[in-house]
């Protein structure tokens, strides 16, 4: 019975390597979007420690040579997709942080603020004098 050896040339071993990484990335960018979509804080939190360790070793894969993603055109393009996906999770993200603020400012009013408070906020109290300049001090 005799076997054919498969030599695998130094450019296909590093698509392939860049290959698995990439879809290890996508993977996780599914994960990140339905963990935005449902809103768990746990499980976005997760899944954006492990999108970020899979894009760390797509980094180094793609650090070991340069030139990879020039001999597979489909691979770069999912890269880029890759890259779009994950700058529509961070808006998503942005969107989500302001409405639970908005949310939050519904249920927990701001306390007013103390006629001796040491910090206030811009104009609040004193208007935008220092207290050191303040002549009513």
């Amino acid at each position: 019975m005799q076997q054919t050896l498969q030599t695998a040339t130094p450019s296909s071993t590093l698509l392939s390597d860049a290959e698995s990484a990439l879809v290890r990335v996508e993977q996780q960018i599914e994960v990140v979007g339905d963990a935005v979509r449902t809103g768990e804080p746990e499980k976005l939190e997760m899944a954006s420690h492990q999108l970020r360790n899979a894009a760390l070793a797509l980094s180094h894969v793609l650090d070991a040579s340069p030139s990879a993603m020039h001999l597979a055109r489909p691979l770069a393009q999912r890269l880029d997709q890759a890259v779009r996906l994950i700058g529509l999770q961070r808006e998503q993200l942005a969107r989500r942080s302001a409405l639970v603020e908005r949310a939050l400012s519904t249920v927990l009013p701001e306390a007013p603020m103390s006629a001796n408070a040491v910090y206030a906020p811009a104009g609040a109290s004193r208007g935008n004098v220092a207290r050191i300049y303040d002549a009513r001090s």
